[in-house]
This record gives structure tokens, sequence and C-alpha cells, in this order.
């Protein structure tokens, strides 16, 4: 045979064949590019209604309108699941009070399963914060969504991470939202009138018809008292002093548990600890599942104002921790200007090293758990709160739900060009040994990593 013959159709066969190859790479991106049809990203529902009047919630009912409760979380994170098989797995850490299932989403690129660093970010512990459970699925979603977009080198950040997100931690607080903007706590039946009655029934209503529920603040005891409509399962004609529950699952962690103001021993309080450290199932379940694992970082997401707070743990926190963290928030809160609330004062979004925050998570996971680890209130509306004086020392407020919660037509704007980036900045960051001595033994250990 002519050698050039020879030669010339051996190249052809090498382009077809190189052809073939390209095709068929196409064919698996394309494929991969459309293992996103069929599901819905939370940016294509419907967030377009503006601000109800009155507590929204109250309007919307049980399902929270544009909002998700509990059962719409556990629909959109199983169809993630389905529809990235390759990047998604969900599963239980344990249950609440009531017997709800708290979930974890993890998300990686299982296709590399060498050992990665890990991130954690969890959703609400007070159940009036609904905001953070959106943030929570938006985040989720603009992760899966950059991976089969390639975009933001998300599909190398996964194959060397892994990101651990619980979209609700306080379920049952949830579950009652719509019925007490108000509700904070979990839903531990306390007897916090000591009449001898835990209130596991309780009564909400509008009694006035205005839209809102109201409460009453009292300084005298630095707390509310009376909150309109709500009553419990006794026969003493009052009503108002029996809340649904419960305990402060942020101040019902096991580090310094009720040795500091911030907390409360009374059952009454909005910021009661509970009977012991740990003691309420969803604490348990967040140690428990935290202690299995290695963070380089966590995020407990709050709102009611708009700040990166690192962990409140005073002089436990050595020098070079304190300069390192304060750094973090400072820049984070500048690029994204936060804390812009001209009624607050400057000092309250920094460190004080001489304040400690008993049984805050944060503060658990940096003293006890060696994690780089900050509160991040995603949003908060002070002018939304309605006052009242009823006394000098007495006076009424309403708006709770808009205090704690944007209008849902600003939802994605809000996620979009603050929230999400801001935790992806987190996912991007270079792990980092903390001077801290943990409280509980660890061997704090990270893969080598090329991400800056």
């Amino acid at each position: 045979m002519d050698i050039k013959k020879c030669k010339d159709k051996n190249i052809r066969c090498v382009k077809i064949f190189s052809l073939l190859i390209t095709i068929a790479l196409l064919v698996c991106c394309v494929e991969e590019k459309q293992s996103s049809e069929g599901y819905k990203w939370i940016w294509e529902e419907d967030y377009s209604l503006g601000s109800v009047p009155g507590d929204d919630v109250l309007f919307w009912g049980e399902n929270l309108g544009p909002y998700h409760n509990y059962e719409e979380t556990l629909d959109k994170i199983f169809a993630m699941e389905v529809a990235f098989p390759e990047l998604v797995d969900i599963f239980s850490i344990g249950e609440t009070t009531l017997g709800k299932t708290i979930y974890v989403v993890k998300i990686t690129d299982e296709s590399f399963n060498q050992e990665k660093c890990k991130m954690l970010v969890a959703g609400p512990v007070h159940a009036r914060e609904v905001i953070c459970v959106e943030a929570t699925l938006h985040f989720m979603d603009m992760l899966l969504y950059n991976y089969v977009n390639d975009l933001e080198d998300v599909s190398s950040l996964l194959a060397e991470r892994e990101v651990y997100i619980i979209p609700i931690i306080n379920i049952d607080g949830l579950d009652v939202i719509h019925l007490n903007p108000w509700q904070r706590k979990n839903l531990a039946p306390i007897d916090d009138d000591n009449d001898g009655t835990r209130d596991d029934e309780w009564e909400i209503s509008d009694a006035d018809g205005d839209g809102y529920i109201h409460a009453t603040w009292d300084e005298s005891s630095r707390d509310y008292d009376y909150y309109e409509g709500i009553d419990g399962p006794d026969d003493d004609e009052t009503t108002g002093e029996d809340m649904p529950g419960g305990v402060d699952l942020n101040r019902n962690a096991d580090y310094r548990w009720s040795l500091h103001s911030g907390s409360s021993d009374d059952p009454h309080s909005e910021i009661y600890a509970g009977e012991s450290p740990a003691s309420e199932p969803e604490t348990q379940a967040f140690q428990d599942f935290v202690r299995q694992h290695h963070f380089y970082c966590a995020l407990c997401l709050h709102s009611g104002i708009q700040v990166l707070f690192p962990p409140g743990v005073g002089r436990d926190m050595p020098s070079a921790d304190y300069l390192l963290l304060k750094e973090w928030a400072s820049r984070m809160n500048k690029e994204y200007n936060f804390y812009t609330d001209p009624t607050i004062p400057d000092e309250f979004y920094t460190i004080d090293r001489g304040r400690y925050y008993s049984g805050q998570m944060v503060s658990w996971l940096y003293a006890n758990r060696g994690i780089f680890s900050y509160t991040f209130e995603i949003y908060g509306n002070h002018s939304a709160l309605e006052t009242k004086y009823i006394s000098s020392t007495r006076y009424e407020e309403k708006g709770i739900w808009d205090f704690f919660n944007p209008p849902p037509c600003d939802v994605l704007d809000l996620l979009s060009q603050k929230i999400t980036p801001a935790l992806m900045d987190f996912m991007k960051m270079d792990p980092i040994i903390l001077a801290i001595e943990p409280s509980e033994e660890t061997s704090i250990w990270f893969p080598d990593t090329d991400s800056e």
C-alpha cells in the first residue's frame, strides 16, 4: 500500500476517533447540564407578593405563603436528591421534642471520594426567624446551579469539600408560627405561669382583629409578660400568660450553661435555658452530629439584625483568635454592607472579650469543638416593630413578623446579593487551625487544599 495513502488514512481515522470522543464528551456534558430538567430552582418560585397588613403569616396560614414550612422544605430537599443524586445526600440526625425528624443535606461531588474539608450551615433555632429557612434553600440551590453550569469554581470546590446544611432545627416552633408569630423557643411543655399545668394544649387568637398578635414588655422583669389571645389549658379565665413552650435552643448548648446574663432560669422567659445543658432533643441532635465531623467552618443563621457575630466566649478566646475572628467579621460586614441600622451603636457589632453568651450554639462550636464559627444574622427591620406605652415601665409591641422576615418580594434580592455570596466566601476560605484549646477531646485535622 502507498505509504502516503496509509498515513492519510490513519490521520483520518485519528480525526474521526477524536471527533467521536468529542461528541461523546459533549453528550455527557449535555446530559449533566440537563440533569436539572424538571427541578424547580428556588428563584423560579413565586416570591412576588408584597407585605400584607398585620403579621403576614397570620394571613397566609399553615403553608406560610411564599415561605417554606417543614413539609415544603422536605419536598424541596428530597427533590434535590432525586435531581442531583451524584451531589446530594440526605440523612437524619435526630428528632424534635414532638418527634419531627431533623434532616441534614450533604452536598459534594461524590465522584471524588478522598477526605474532604467540611463546612456546616445551620438553619433556624428560633422559630420566628423563617427567612433563615429560605437562606439555606437558596444557598443549596446556588451550589447545585453553579456546579451544573460550571460557575464560580463550584465544581472544583465540591471535588474537595463537603457542605452540610441543616435547613431547620426548631421544627416544632416553626409549625406553630402561623398561629403565634412571636414563637422563639421550641415546644417543650413548661409551666410558664406556675399554675401546675404544663402547656401541652393552648389556643391563640388575634383578639382585637387588627391582624397582629401583640406582646407586652415589662421593664422591671426585662421580659414579655403578656401575649394577646394566647391561653393554655388552665381554667383561670386569664389569657396572655400561657405561651406554647418552651426552651431557647440558643441558650441550651453545653457551653457555660446558665452561668451568665443573657440567659434565664425562668421558664416564662424568652431566653429560658432549659432544665440542664443540652436538655432538649434538638440541642442533643445538633451537638452529637457535630461531634462526628471535623468542620473547618460553621455558621448558625439568625435574623433580627444583619451582621456577622463571632462567638461570645469572653476571655476564653485567645488573642490570636480574637484578632482573626474580628478581622473576618469586620471585612465581611463591610463588604456586604451589613449592620446599617443607624439606631444601633457600632460597639454592638464588635467582640466584647469580657462578655460570655451562655448556652449559645456558636460559642459551643468554637470553645468546645475548636471550629471557626459565627452567628450570621441575615435580616432585621427595626422600623416594623410598633410600640405603644401603657405605663412608664410597660409597653405594647406589634409587628414581630416583619421585624424578623422581609416581604416576599424582597427575599430573592436579599439572598442572591448578600447572604448566599457571603456563604460562598466562607466555603472558599482556607481551613484555619485556631489557637483555642477545645474543651472537648477532638483531633482537629483538615485535608490539604489549594482553594483560595
